[in-house]
């Protein structure tokens, strides 16, 4: 969709008012389609300024997951976390805060897949960096212990 195609969706339904959930609908996945592109022309930028193996480029990668998760994408969001974990893995190290958080965006997706017994693995790979570089009270240790808790509840 390109924004011509939503300012025909647009101009349809403002003549049918009865329609207005299907507007909402267009709106959030142009949207998202929009954020998408303009992380493709980061992830580009990023690329050639400090080549593929970096944690710009990771981050980028992980935001463009995100995006894919909010669409629904759970392939492409997967692959795109593990991408970036790969490269934080090999930048960073193993007990790094941005390895923790891609651990728990992972987890995260698997949750939101119902596999939950790989969710429970990532959150508590979360956890023990969380653990081991924060203080046992910090919010990011409190949030990892809230979706392993959430986890447990659907179980």
């Amino acid at each position: 969709m390109n924004s011509t195609d939503f300012s025909v969706c647009v101009l349809t339904l403002e003549k049918r008012p009865d329609c207005q959930h299907i507007s909402i609908y267009v709106e959030f996945h142009y949207k998202l389609y929009c954020t998408l592109e303009y992380h493709g022309k980061s992830l580009d930028i990023k690329m050639h300024s400090f080549g593929g193996n970096s944690p710009q480029v990771a981050s980028t990668y992980n935001n463009m997951a995100t995006v894919y998760s909010d669409k629904g994408d759970t392939a492409k969001a997967m692959e795109l976390y593990q991408r970036s974990l790969a490269i934080q893995l090999d930048t960073l190290g193993e007990s790094h805060p941005d390895v923790a958080a891609s651990y728990n965006n992972i987890a995260n997706l698997y949750s939101k897949r119902q596999v939950k017994d790989k969710a429970f693995d990532y959150y508590n790979k979360a956890l023990a960096i969380r653990v081991q570089i924060y203080e046992e009270t910090h919010p990011d240790v409190a949030d990892t212990y809230f979706n392993l808790g959430l986890d447990h509840e659907t179980i």
